[in-house]
């Protein structure tokens, strides 16, 4: 569902250059997530660098690797949904 309704239509507005109505996205768990201004940084970076390698991606291939490109942002949803799960896990 996120890589449906939230990562994809961002990667689609970056690979088709189409124009997305602006929304707000809030959720009541967003109160437990601490904000740590040390990590805005990296993540960014991280973010970054994940963006434009599947850009570079797409660029190469085309509409081919829609499907891996898919495959990849949902790898990296059950990811985040792993460590966010586990009050254990660092990453």
């Amino acid at each position: 569902m996120a890589v449906r309704e939230f990562f994809l239509p961002q990667y689609e507005t970056l690979i088709r250059r189409q124009a997305r109505p602006v929304v707000r996205i809030a959720h009541p768990l967003d109160e437990l997530i601490p904000f740590l201004p040390a990590y805005v940084g990296p993540y960014l970076g991280f973010i970054t660098l994940w963006l434009e390698s599947l850009g570079r991606m797409f660029r190469r291939f085309g509409e081919r690797s829609i499907p891996e490109i898919e495959r990849s942002i949902a790898d990296l949803c059950t990811m985040i949904r792993t460590c966010t799960a586990s009050p254990a896990c660092t990453c």
